[in-house]
């Protein structure tokens, strides 16, 4: 079963992309980044990505451009809610990749 996971970094994304391969999914990861601020940060976090899928033979479909105006937009005067904000745009996100893609599921 093909399936799309949302991942934030190299490290987050260990053992969950290990315990689906092992339960026989065929992974390929999602890295959204209009949500990672500064964009050093987000730079660093893609590379590491890169370096860690390329060891593991990861696939991984990146978010083209960064809108952290867009997402500081959505979140602008609703701060105690941010992080509900910010789940809620990665998994709508992901999905949105996943039956674009073609996945037949999706997780983060």
């Amino acid at each position: 079963m093909k399936i799309l996971i949302h991942t934030c970094c190299a490290p987050c994304a260990i053992f969950p992309v290990e315990v689906l391969r092992g339960n026989q999914f065929e992974v390929t990861g999602f890295f959204y980044r209009d949500n990672i601020h500064p964009f050093t940060e987000c730079s660093m976090r893609e590379q590491t990505l890169k370096d860690y899928a390329e060891k593991i033979h990861l696939p991984v479909l990146y978010q083209p451009g960064y809108d952290l105006e867009g997402f500081l937009r959505k979140i602008v005067f609703q701060e105690n809610d941010r992080c509900a904000i910010c789940y809620q745009n990665r998994l709508a996100s992901t999905a949105a990749m996943a039956r674009d893609m073609g996945f037949e599921c999706f997780t983060s």
